[in-house]
């Protein structure tokens, strides 16, 4: 049977993968959970209505019969060197890093299913942006697309839970025309928008839609949660409007709505909503707004995804 070692499964995201892994019955070993804060306390997580002891991760011998390490911390700590530890000692326990930190990437490959097992067993989980462009690519397939171009916004809720409430703080303060003592990803993002290198997302989006051109960009702004992506795709022939948007409503993944689309709509939901598509006059290009919740899209459904790979 697998043995899997969830590490950190009280963030905002670890928590989503532990009731996941409860609910897809992969018939495993029961996880172990442990925690990578400063304290030596342990520290309870509820997972489908019943608690769990998370202790405090310890020495590279907690995790030495583990085939499978996912990590969903959302800050670092020296506990984390443990981790580095066991990737250095064990080439063949899988690694699927959750955190979206710098400091696994270079040993890491995006992944969003069963088929990221193939590049290896150091995997991070593919943006959400990525998950719902991948989606709307799969529905509309058969037309034959040859482009997509994808601008990400992503909320406070990547940097963890803390973020959430040091922007409630940003907001307050500015608000009162104060200064602002905190940042949240190393700046100011309560009323604020941050445009950033769509170097990595061209990148990521690239090895995982092999056969699409791809151009990214990418932004943080001052939103709770909820991840937004603003998706066109060119086919290499005109299409019908009509078809697309049957294509696109017939999908289980993804609900249509009429505009505007509303952060609050998407929490604790696993499908993605999309608005009303848009089609060029020369019917070659379409354009489209997406929103999915990133600890499920992107995250807790995408980390289950990739490990039923084993099952």
């Amino acid at each position: 049977m697998t043995r899997l070692a969830l590490v950190d499964p009280t963030t905002l995201l670890g928590r989503e993968i532990a009731v996941e892994i409860e609910r897809a019955q992969f018939h495993w070993e029961e996880p172990l959970l442990f925690h990578t804060d400063d304290d030596d306390e342990h520290q309870v997580v509820q997972v489908e209505g019943r608690a769990a002891l998370v202790p405090p991760l310890n020495d590279i011998e907690d995790l030495e019969d583990r085939a499978v390490i996912i990590l969903a911390s959302d800050k670092q700590t020296e506990r984390h060197e443990i981790i580095d530890r066991v990737l250095e000692s064990r080439p063949d326990v899988l690694f699927l890093d959750a955190t979206g930190w710098d400091r696994y990437r270079h040993l890491t490959e995006p992944a969003m299913d069963a088929d990221g097992l193939a590049s290896g067993n150091r995997l991070h989980l593919a943006h959400p942006a990525i998950v719902m462009a991948a989606t709307v690519l799969e529905a509309v397939r058969t037309a034959e697309p040859e482009f997509v171009s994808l601008f990400a916004i992503d909320p406070v809720s990547v940097f963890g839970k803390r973020a959430v409430a040091t922007l409630a703080r940003q907001a307050g303060a500015r608000l009162q025309g104060g200064k602002v003592e905190e940042s949240v990803g190393g700046g100011v993002l309560a009323f604020n928008i941050e445009s950033l290198s769509g170097e990595r997302l061209t990148e990521e989006a690239s090895i995982l839609l092999p056969g699409i051109g791809v151009a990214a960009t990418e932004a943080k702004a001052g939103m709770f949660h909820g991840h937004l992506a603003q998706i066109g795709i060119v086919f290499k022939e005109p299409v019908e409007f009509d078809d697309i948007n049957d294509r696109l409503t017939q999908d289980p993944r993804i609900t249509v709505v009429q505009p505007p689309l509303n952060l609050d709509a998407i929490a604790d939901r696993n499908d993605i909503l999309i608005t009303d598509p848009s089609i060029s006059h020369d019917r070659r290009n379409l354009a489209l707004a997406a929103i999915a919740d990133g600890t499920r899209v992107g995250g807790a459904l995408t980390a289950a995804s990739i490990l039923r790979g084993l099952t």
